[in-house]
């Protein structure tokens, strides 16, 4: 017997390439998390970066039916599956 066991790799938002896709493992609890959640960052959404600002500036992130502005504190509490291939 053979068990295959694929590890998950989480990161945060703000280190995803931009226009690769990724899905949300988690929302760490902060004090922005309810808002996060709110907006749309749920755990298994797809989620993509559009754009980024120059400078440290906030990021452009897909969330398949809306278009939302965060700054990178803001990502930074919204972790990523890495591991996922959403882009194939």
């Amino acid at each position: 017997m053979h068990l295959a066991f694929e590890m998950q790799i989480v990161q945060p938002l703000h280190t995803l390439q931009s226009n690769r896709k990724a899905i949300i493992a988690h929302v760490q609890h902060t004090e922005i998390s309810p808002k996060l959640v709110e907006m749309g960052f749920i755990p298994g959404s797809e989620v993509s970066i559009l754009f980024r600002a120059p400078f440290g500036g906030p990021l452009a992130i897909d969330l398949g039916s809306s278009v939302v502005s965060l700054r990178i504190e803001e990502a930074q509490v919204i972790m990523i599956d890495a591991s996922s291939n959403v882009d194939e």
